[in-house]
């Protein structure tokens, strides 16, 4: 291989790159289309790695966390490959309601590449979580909501 033709093979290789960025291309391998349970290691969560993904915070005890759930198992189908969705028990992973500040339950929190974006505290209409992930997708801030029905932590 010759100096120009690696040096046009480079060249290729950053325009198909920067056309894929500019195109909005946001596939994400991991995001599989399922809402999956996770747990926390010393502070570590996987969802960290991820350019964006929604973190439900639940307790098998909550009637809303269960009513929950399913819509957002639906919604990860929507999302797939371009949102990692993931749910985590406060009850066996204490140290995370440390680390986001949790009250009640459910807390679904929005992240982008590890940092929490975002949140909605209580049960809400699947409508009003589609639209939400769909803006903190596209990068855009929503407007803060108020708090749905939710179960205290004691």
């Amino acid at each position: 291989m010759s100096p120009n033709d690696k040096e046009n093979s480079d060249f290729e290789n950053l325009t198909s790159r920067l056309e894929e960025r500019l195109s909005g291309d946001t596939h994400n391998s991991f995001a599989n289309g399922q809402l999956n349970e996770i747990r926390s290691d010393n502070n570590s969560l996987v969802i960290d790695k991820y350019r964006t993904s929604l973190l439900l915070i639940y307790r098998n005890q909550c009637p809303y966390c269960k009513q929950l759930m399913p819509k957002l198992a639906e919604l990860a189908k929507d999302y797939r490959s371009q949102v990692f969705f993931a749910k985590i028990n406060i009850d066996t992973n204490r140290d995370v309601a440390e680390r986001f500040h949790v009250l009640g339950v459910p807390l679904v929190i929005a992240l982008k590449k590890g940092h929490p974006v975002d949140r909605i505290e209580g049960l809400r209409n699947i409508a009003v979580y589609d639209d939400w992930i769909n803006q903190i997708h596209r990068g855009i801030r929503p407007t803060n909501f108020e708090k749905g029905s939710l179960s205290k932590l004691e």
